[in-house]
């Protein structure tokens, strides 16, 4: 499964959760609380982020998924910069970098393994378990 669809969503539901906060949104220097043009291409689908910024599914080996029906958002700061949204979609875990990274996609973010962008989701077990699987 492409995420691109996932990664917007999640980009346009982090921006509205941090449009007039203390925060400056991503990298560069513009108002804390604004919302730069270039994640406002990327959230309408104009644009794309380069290779390292946008979605990861978070993973441990061996873990096993309960699919549920919350939802919760956390946002990752550093100094004085919101460097990326930590989201928990029924029972998945995903981050939304919005950083540069050096040498392509990150292979872990906090203790987790994670895929960068594809992933691929096995057939459900029983009602409410699923298997995570790189393509």
């Amino acid at each position: 499964m492409d995420s691109r669809k996932l990664e917007r969503w999640c980009l346009k539901t982090l921006l509205n959760f941090s449009f007039g906060r203390n925060l400056i949104i991503g990298p560069g220097t513009h108002e804390p609380g604004t919302v730069p043009v270039e994640l406002a291409r990327v959230a309408f689908g104009f644009e794309e982020f380069a290779v390292g910024r946008g979605i990861y599914t978070a993973f441990r080996q061996g873990e096993t998924f309960n699919l549920d029906d919350h939802f919760n958002y956390v946002a990752k700061a550093h100094e004085a910069h919101l460097v990326m949204g930590s989201f928990g979609l029924c029972g998945l875990r995903f981050y939304l970098n919005l950083f540069p990274t050096v040498g392509g996609a990150l292979n872990r973010i906090e203790e987790s393994d994670v895929f960068y962008r594809k992933t691929h989701f096995n057939q459900p077990i029983g009602n409410s378990l699923l298997q995570l699987s790189i393509i």
